[in-house]
């Protein structure tokens, strides 16, 4: 990341976020746990718009719970009209009954807020199912057993697809005394980089977590047939199968 601008990568929109906006970005962001919202920076408008439960998406999410509006009003402790008054656009549930709101519908906090919810197809917890969110802002690594979604720094993480490694991202994996040796012809600069190496297994998955002007040479013990992934800063993630 440069001094200059960071980039909120969103699968579907990304948007070039000043420095002088990053700070912006996470006090108003969900990193104490005290205020879950979404934002993300409009660069035509030059402003932080900020996501909210609607209340189309609380009828839905009820509907889906075979809920009527008073017995989800009892799990929250609120009077049904309240709830009524959400869905029909009469009025918002408070911040503080959020995390209540978001467990009574069996939903997290980020899929109520921003409506797109992510069902599990990995139910087996196949290792090689893994999933890989990124945050653009500060870098940090989540994985997943199965699809979800996952915030950071106040961005709601698009998962990151690995694409075949290619020329300029090729992963060289070398066997070398029940170990596979792992190196990759790269730049290792503070503006390009490789982020991290990940080896995947059916019942494992090991992670190197590098930074720049680090050489990068990885070694994983062999765990049978799996997946190596690099992650370029810039380019976003390769793979190939060993």
């Amino acid at each position: 990341m440069t001094k200059e601008e960071v980039w909120a990568d969103n699968r579907r929109r990304g948007y070039r976020i000043p420095v002088r906006e990053m700070q912006t970005l996470r006090s108003v962001g969900c990193m104490n746990g005290k205020r879950a919202v979404k934002c993300m920076y409009i660069q035509e408008k030059g402003y932080l718009k900020m996501g909210y439960v609607t209340g189309k998406a609380i009828k839905e999410l009820r509907e889906k719970r075979k809920l009527t509006q008073k017995e989800l009003a009892e799990k929250i402790g609120v009077g049904d009209k309240a709830v009524s008054k959400w869905e029909t656009g009469k009025g918002l549930p408070d911040i503080g009954i959020i995390g209540e709101l978001a467990g009574a519908l069996g939903v997290s906090i980020a899929e109520l807020l921003t409506g797109e919810l992510r069902e599990n197809e990995n139910q087996s917890a196949n290792m090689r199912k893994m999933c890989f969110y990124v945050c653009p802002v500060c870098g940090n690594i989540i994985t997943s057993v199965g699809h979800g979604v996952f915030s950071c720094c106040g961005i709601v993480l698009p998962e990151v697809e690995a694409e075949k490694d290619v020329e300029g991202h090729f992963i060289c994996v070398e066997t070398v005394d029940n170990e596979h040796s792992v190196t990759i012809n790269h730049p290792m600069e503070k503006g390009h980089y490789i982020s991290f190496v990940a080896y995947v297994t059916s019942d494992a998955a090991d992670l190197v977590k590098l930074y720049p002007e680090q050489g990068i040479s990885v070694r994983f013990r062999k765990k049978g047939h799996g997946i190596v992934y690099a992650y370029c800063n810039r380019h976003g993630m390769f793979k190939t199968t060993v």
